[in-house]
């Protein structure tokens, strides 16, 4: 038993590994793609600056615009390197998480926050079911809140046996399939954080001005603004 269990965790390791080696290379990228567009950014406004300070400047303008298209341009590219890199950090993550379940690492392992209805919590807490080291503490790897909930509501409410069967028919055709699993907890995730992206929109519209808390700043465009008038 612990030859096989000791063999799926390689399998986990490789692949943690792997995605680990993708992630860091793409960070890399990310790293250059943002100098790059800093560096763009920069070369058009010193174009239009130059075609404006020369006043018969349409080489200049012309130059301006192409680096504004290839700013544009590494905009987009850098939005496909940054999908990739989050990409293969959790597919990282869903591998080390497999490797902490299987070790019983509690620690390691995450774990979902759930409600418990009221008429449940009695149960719930004789059985160990929620909580640190719990039931549903190691088999949960979903993120969006249906399917959390889903997984309470199967622990806690009982079933036929009909279905009770039918979903270990399922658990035994998805067991051979590790890609395709993985791909499922993968997009759950990404769920989860395009549902959050709202939550984030809002704490920041609801936060305190960003510049109010930088007057300097605020007093630093002030003088340029005025400066490049008189100029």
């Amino acid at each position: 038993m612990d030859s096989n269990l000791n063999a799926i965790e390689s399998i986990y390791r490789q692949r943690a590994d792997r995605f680990s080696a993708a992630e860091k290379r793409y960070v890399i990228r990310d790293r250059m793609v943002m100098n790059l567009r800093v560096a763009t950014f920069v070369v058009a406004a010193a174009m239009f600056a130059l075609g404006w300070d020369s006043g018969e400047g349409r080489l200049w303008y012309l130059a301006g615009c192409i680096s504004i298209a290839g700013f544009c341009a590494l905009v987009a590219y850098h939005e496909r390197v940054r999908s990739e890199m989050r990409r293969y950090g959790l597919l990282r993550r869903i591998n080390e998480q497999a490797i902490a379940r299987l070790r019983r690492d509690w620690t390691a392992l995450h774990m979902t926050h759930v409600a418990v209805p009221a008429e449940h919590q009695a149960v719930a807490a004789d059985l160990d079911l929620f909580g640190h080291a719990s039931l549903f503490h190691f088999l949960c790897s979903a993120a969006t809140p249906i399917g959390i909930r889903v997984l309470r509501d199967w622990l806690l409410n009982p079933t036929s046996p009909d279905k009770i069967k039918r979903r270990q028919q399922a658990i035994t055709e998805l067991a051979p399939h590790l890609e395709l699993r993985q791909n499922l907890v993968l997009n759950g995730l990404l769920l989860a954080d395009r549902g959050r992206t709202t939550e984030r929109s809002v704490d920041w519209a609801e936060s305190a001005p960003w510049l109010a808390a930088r007057p300097w700043l605020l007093w630093l465009v002030r003088i340029l603004s005025a400066a490049a008038a008189l100029i």
